[in-house]
Order: C-alpha cells, then sequence, then structure tokens
C-alpha cells in the first residue's frame, strides 16, 4: 500500500539526506540528480506516484540549472587557464597566435554570457 500525500511528502523531507548519500556511495559514472532521487524514493516506496509526478517538474528545473552552473564554471574556468596560457607562455610578436586565442577566448565568454 503507498503511503498518503502527506506521509509521502513528510519521508521526502526525512529520507531525502539518506537517499543522497546513498546515490553517491554507489559510485559509477552518474550524477546523483533530483530526478533520481526522486525516482528512488518511488522504487523504495518512500513516496506515491501523485506526489512524484508533482515533484517531478521542479526535480527536473533544477537539474537543469544544476547543469547550466556546471557548464558555466567549466567554461569560465577553461577560458581564464587559456588566458594564462596565452598572456603567460605566447611571446609579443606572435600576434597571429595571439589574435586566435583571443578569438577562442571571446567565443567561450560568449558562449557562457549566452546560457547565463
Amino acid at each position: 500500500m503507498s503511503p498518503s500525500h502527506k506521509q509521502s511528502g513528510e519521508n521526502y523531507e526525512y529520507f531525502y539526506d539518506d537517499i543522497k548519500k546513498e546515490l553517491t556511495q554507489e559510485g559509477g559514472f552518474q550524477r546523483v540528480t533530483e530526478v533520481r532521487i526522486l525516482d528512488r524514493f518511488l522504487d523504495k516506496k518512500l513516496i506515491n506516484k501523485i506526489y512524484h509526478k508533482n515533484i517531478l517538474k521542479n526535480a527536473l528545473i533544477q537539474d537543469r540549472k544544476d547543469d547550466k552552473y556546471d557548464m558555466l564554471s567549466s567554461l569560465l574556468i577553461s577560458a581564464s587557464t587559456l588566458l594564462f596560457f596565452l598572456i603567460v607562455f605566447i611571446p609579443q610578436k606572435e600576434t597571429f597566435i595571439r589574435i586566435l586565442f583571443s578569438i577562442y577566448i571571446f567565443c567561450i565568454y560568449l558562449v557562457a554570457y549566452m546560457f547565463y
């Protein structure tokens, strides 16, 4: 028998950290996302299907936000690293290479800005 809507909400609040830790400890290359946590709750019958359906949309939105943040962070770190190499290791007389690096770094910042 599946739990009531109120009991599902209480179970979600109470067991959230435990389920998240369990998914983290499974290892592998899978990320611990809100949707995976929600699905694990449903598999263990800690929440009912209606509660799962109600929370799923917010979980998908949160996962998209997290993905955008991860992508933005990666792009900015890579662009900063390339800028450091451009300044430190490429001599001033190599103007063509410096221009190419600058265009590439500008494109990275532009893509990061578009997704933010």
